[in-house]
């Protein structure tokens, strides 16, 4: 590539990049998505701090292009923390 050339990224995949970027990749089936106007996230997360630093991390991406979707954000991740196999009685 020159010098001169600007690089085109998916806006999708930048936001998707951006949430595993500041989650550590720790939000399992992460799907970012364009539905009717509406930018959609699903996925899981071990935590309810992971699952803000996603949406925190959806809203700098987004905020920095300036090209916000005219329906909103849909955050669809759900929290499941992990299980402990180890159980204090």
């Amino acid at each position: 590539m020159s010098a001169g050339q600007e690089v085109v990224v998916d806006p999708l995949q930048a936001v998707k990049y951006g949430i595993l970027k500041r989650t550590a990749g720790l939000i399992h089936q992460l799907e970012v998505g364009l539905v009717a106007d509406r930018l959609v996230i699903r996925g899981r997360a071990p935590s309810y701090y992971l699952k803000q630093l996603a949406i925190h991390a959806a809203l700098e991406e987004v905020g920095s292009r300036g090209d916000a979707p005219r329906g909103g954000i849909d955050v669809q991740i759900t929290v499941k923390p992990a299980t402990s196999a180890c159980v204090e009685q």
